[in-house]
């Protein structure tokens, strides 16, 4: 598994890494620590760049002088807690750290990118959103989001799988089971069914609405079964009994965000759909909204 990790100096960047160095990872790993130095040019015109030149220089060198002294540390960590695993590191300058991320990622063919979320709070989140969110819809492979807040109990690591009955479902379980977890790691599996219409349930006709609520219920009895059979794989697969599974009634988004609260959950685990790029902007997805919203960390499977 290739895991890039975006660092810098920011404390919710160094909760990304150390999530990275106490957590299991498949044997023969590969980490790649970026670190994105945005060059320091405060003035425009020619004659002041001439006038600024030596200072702008000196700003720069010293930036890039502590990148890789960040980078040199972080992999000094990650080569003494997993010395099975290949470490190496880059920096690179550029003013937008978003895409330089993601093009490092694929150049590199990540399978995940982990960095964490720097707050942002109302209508700046809203409109600008955060290097970690631009990258969790610019990047093509999975993207781990590092929060800051942890709600679980210390003795317990409290995962929630966000399923769906789609194919990305399968994919979500196969990248949970592909790799180790905590020995105190504890799962829950949910699904997200939309509630029966004030519409459908007021129909005039008394057998079109009764008909609309069978057929729900029969939908909800298939979906416990593929939840009850995924749950026992999981099971099996890491020899746990913790794992346990719910089918929650609503908007997903809703129904999701409420249950990370409630449970609690320390880390998410969901896929992405796709939109086109105007219909994500104005209306997001469940993936992007959770990620925005949660308390905890997540991750994307895309």
């Amino acid at each position: 598994m290739k895991v890039l990790i975006a660092l810098d100096d920011s404390e919710c960047s160094k909760l990304a890494l150390e999530s990275v160095l106490n957590r299991p990872w498949p044997g023969q790993s590969s980490f790649k620590i970026l670190s994105i130095v945005e060059p320091f040019d405060p003035v425009n015109s020619a004659a002041g760049a001439a006038h600024w030149h030596d200072w702008v220089v000196s700003v720069n060198t010293q930036r890039k002088a502590d990148a890789n002294s960040l980078v040199e540390q972080a992999l000094e960590l990650l080569r003494s807690s997993h010395p099975d695993c290949e470490s190496d590191g880059e920096i690179r300058v550029d003013l937008l750290p978003d895409r330089t991320i993601v093009e490092a990622a694929e150049a590199w063919s990540a399978d995940l990118i982990v960095l964490g979320s720097h707050s942002r709070r109302g209508l700046e989140r809203v409109l600008l959103g955060s290097i970690a969110h631009s990258v969790l819809q610019l990047a093509s492979c999975c993207v781990e989001i590092i929060k800051p807040v942890s709600t679980g109990s210390p003795d317990r690591f409290n995962v929630i799988l966000a399923l769906d009955s789609s194919p990305q479902a399968e994919k979500v379980l196969t990248s949970v089971a592909a790799r180790p977890w905590p020995e105190n790691a504890a799962f829950r599996l949910l699904m997200v069914v939309d509630s029966l219409s004030e519409s459908c349930i007021a129909d005039e006709s008394a057998l079109n609405a009764m008909n609309a609520m069978r057929e729900q219920e029969i939908r909800v009895e298939r979906l416990r079964v593929d939840l009850a059979e995924m749950a026992a794989s999981l099971r099996s697969r890491f020899s746990l009994s913790e794992v346990s599974f719910e089918i929650l009634g609503g908007h997903p988004r809703d129904a999701l965000l409420k249950a990370i609260e409630e449970w609690p959950a320390d880390f998410v685990v969901l896929g992405s759909g796709r939109k086109n790029a105007l219909k994500r902007f104005f209306l997001g997805s469940v993936s992007h909204a959770v990620s925005l919203h949660s308390s905890c960390s997540v991750e994307v499977v895309k």
